[in-house]
């Protein structure tokens, strides 16, 4: 590329990058951006074609090309709709106004007679795709009648291949098929995400509906039926924010808030590449390109369009340079933690997550006690430290595991590297002189320390992906937890490699294993539920379903607890003995990691907030960090009152209110929208007392921090 030119989607303008589509042939690739313009670009070159495109008033937020190629679509924070001529680059429709507030998707049918467009209050809306005129409006509809009315925004919208129907993702965890003739709801709302739907899209067969959520899954849905084709399809470790099927049908591209990219086979279910590695923040948008071969994504910041097949940045290329900024930018401890280990002593605890470095802690302070260990190039997804705390264990998203000198602080070998996919487990063998990894490969390989060669392998025989790994204090035994082809934990006789029973079958993906340290019971946790198992006599002693994926089990030392950690913002402690509650320690989001102190004392855990929580397990009382506010409020529950705080009045508490804004539109839209809104937020004791009141009738348990902004919604 000859250096005279400017680099490949770049602009003098700072503005935010919000939206991008493919061209129908493929040629060009359009992108729109916070400063209100519009820019298309050439998808051979990253330069771009002519002048940017001005006419709206505020952010564009959607855009789409029709059918043809000739027309491109384009939404904004401005309520209006317009139509580009793509070989002039002139308004030829619009500002089209119906919607009263943001518009947030749109998209032509097939046939190109129809623009669809949904907007932040709800409302679905059809054009014509010539004249502008809104021909057709279908009002949000609560699933149900105790709906909250706040979260109603249309993210997203897909035109089925024969146009007669039309998909919509929600805020209120929702997807709608409508007909689009009739103007009618074709199936009831499709329930089955647990947070707001970012993105839907019809498969080009139109048999497939995909839709990606803020609960960090992708989901595949009977177009005809509205079922769940197979369970989420769950590797993003942030919200999934777009998704984009290849012309064939065979992929599916999803982005996510993350960072990465990953790429899926549609049949099995599967990722086959990723996490793609480019991106410096939240991927906002992915399109796949016509020909099936590349796919473009970007964030705010970035626009890189890739190699389908495998997975490599095609344009801009990933450089040198840019891989050292994100070094340097690992160093920050500004990300989520996806594990946390205890050194023997109890004086320190690790952790390591999305900023992809391992960090150690002072137990006291709650202060980084050495530099971070860096090495990995993608999320630390597990840790785990030798019995003598000498060494240091990591696996990651890269597909890598490092062994760590912790008293110098550097590798013991190169990255080992052995597996071929992402490492989700590793585990020291009690003497420190063997290590056991697992990952989706569906392979569970034994290294040796000092060497980082592999001495051994397990192959799972029902090639099911390894997400968990414990091993029995005297090194005996392992169990391993497993998904995919089987969802099972199987306990394996490490002398010999074999199993030691019959495994232990779940009707869920098993997510987190842990064996009690005389290697008598084991605990599990799936997509909702923990079990606690005796191994000898094959029998379930136990079981709770929590609210939400049940991401870390633990035992402490003495086996006298144990432990469950969850997406429901929960940190369950037990008593073995007598399986009953001790404590249930709240977050404020997704518990990804949790673990026992060695004494037994206290609890560590890390969840979707940028720091570690340090819990006393006699009091349930927070240790660390020492805030003020709502870290004073109480965070423990009892086993007689161990609900968490519903997400509707969570929402009231945390979200500030903006002012409400006037405009002039038809009576009865304005009605309907009025009838709904939130009343404006004052501070003083009366919006209080309401707010209290509806706590009360919720029978939900809360805190209420020093924040004297209020936003309350009418009952």
């Amino acid at each position: 590329m000859e250096t005279t030119f400017p680099a490949p989607f770049k602009t003098d303008s700072a503005s935010l990058v919000t939206a991008l589509a493919y061209s129908p042939d493929g040629k060009s690739l359009a992108t729109a951006y916070s400063d209100k313009a519009i820019r298309i670009w050439e998808t051979g070159t990253g330069h771009q074609i002519g002048d940017a495109l001005y006419g709206h008033s505020m952010a564009v937020s959607t855009i789409a090309y029709a059918p043809n190629g000739r027309r491109l679509v384009s939404g904004s924070s401005d309520s209006a709709l317009r139509v580009w001529d793509t070989s002039t680059y002139r308004r030829v429709v619009g500002p089209a106004r119906a919607h009263v507030c943001s518009i947030l998707a749109a998209q032509c049918s097939p046939d190109e007679t129809l623009i669809a467009s949904g907007d932040r209050n709800g409302y679905l809306k059809f054009w014509n795709a010539r004249t502008g005129a809104c021909v057709a409006t279908i009002k949000y509809q609560p699933p149900s009648a105790d709906s909250r009315r706040s979260r109603r925004a249309i993210n997203s919208l897909s035109f089925s291949p024969s146009g007669k129907q039309i998909v919509t993702a929600s805020d209120d965890c929702h997807i709608r098929i409508y007909d689009v003739h009739r103007h009618k709801l074709a199936l009831e709302p499709i329930a089955g995400h647990k947070a707001r739907v970012k993105s839907v899209e019809y498969s080009p067969s139109g048999t497939v509906i995909a839709s990606a959520s803020d609960d960090h899954t992708i989901c595949l849905w009977n177009a005809s039926t509205g079922e769940l084709i197979r369970p989420p399809l769950r590797s993003h470790e942030g919200w999934v924010t777009d998704l984009s099927f290849s012309s064939d049908g065979v992929h599916l591209v999803s982005g996510s808030a993350d960072r990465y990219v990953r790429i899926w086979d549609v049949a099995e279910g599967k990722c086959v590449l990723g996490p793609l590695i480019g991106h410096r923040k939240a991927v906002v948008a992915v399109a796949c390109s016509p020909d099936g071969e590349h796919f473009a994504s970007c964030d705010q910041e970035t626009v890189r369009i890739w190699s389908i097949c495998t997975g490599e940045a095609v344009l801009p290329l990933v450089t040198a340079d840019e891989h050292n900024v994100l070094v340097a930018e690992r160093t920050r401890a500004d990300h989520f933690a996806r594990a946390v280990a205890w050194f023997p002593d109890g004086l320190r605890f690790a952790s390591g997550g999305h900023d992809r470095v391992v960090r150690l802690w002072n137990a006291q302070s709650g202060e980084e006690s050495s530099p971070p260990l860096v090495s990995h190039l993608s999320s630390v997804t597990a840790i785990d430290i030798s019995s003598d705390g000498a060494f240091l264990a990591s696996g990651s998203d890269d597909f890598t595991v490092c062994i760590w000198d912790l008293k110098h602080g550097e590798l013991v070998t190169k990255p080992l590297r052995g597996h071929f996919g992402n490492v989700f487990a590793v585990k020291f063998i009690p003497g420190g002189t063997h290590l056991a990894s697992g990952g989706i490969d569906k392979m569970i390989r034994i290294w040796d320390t000092q060497t980082g060669t592999t001495v051994d392998t397990i192959e799972i025989e029902t090639k099911a992906c390894v997400n968990a790994l414990s091993v029995s204090s005297d090194g005996s035994r392992l169990a391993s937890g497993h998904s995919d082809t089987s969802n099972r934990v199987q306990v394996w006789d490490l002398r010999s490699n074999t199993p030691v029973a019959e495994p232990f079958d779940h009707s869920d993906e098993v997510l987190s294993v842990a064996l009690s340290p005389d290697g008598s019971l084991v605990l599990s946790g799936t997509a909702d539920t923990v079990r606690l198992w005796d191994i000898s006599r094959r029998e379930q002693l136990f079981s709770f379903k929590h609210g939400d994926s049940v991401r870390c089990v633990h035992f402490s030392t003495d086996s006298a607890k144990f432990l469950s950690a969850s997406y429901d913002m929960t940190v369950r402690v037990w008593d073995t003995g007598s399986r009953s509650l001790i404590h249930s320690l709240q977050h404020s989001t997704a518990v990804r990691a949790s673990a026992f102190s060695p004494d037994g004392l206290r609890v560590l855990s890390g969840c979707d907030e940028t720091r570690l929580t340090l819990w006393d397990t006699i009091s349930g009382q927070k240790l660390l960090p020492k805030g003020t506010g709502k870290d004073k409020a109480p965070t423990s529950t009892r086993q007689s009152n161990i609900h968490a705080v519903p997400e509707s009045v969570e929402s009231l508490l945390n979200i500030t209110a903006a002012p409400r804004r006037r405009l002039e539109v038809h009576a009865q839209e304005q009605n309907d929208v009025n009838n709904e809104s939130e009343v404006t937020q004052r501070k003083g004791s009366s919006i209080l007392a309401r707010i209290l009141k509806r706590i009360q009738t919720q029978s939900c348990i809360t805190s209420l921090g020093d924040n004297t902004k209020w936003r309350a919604w009418p009952p």
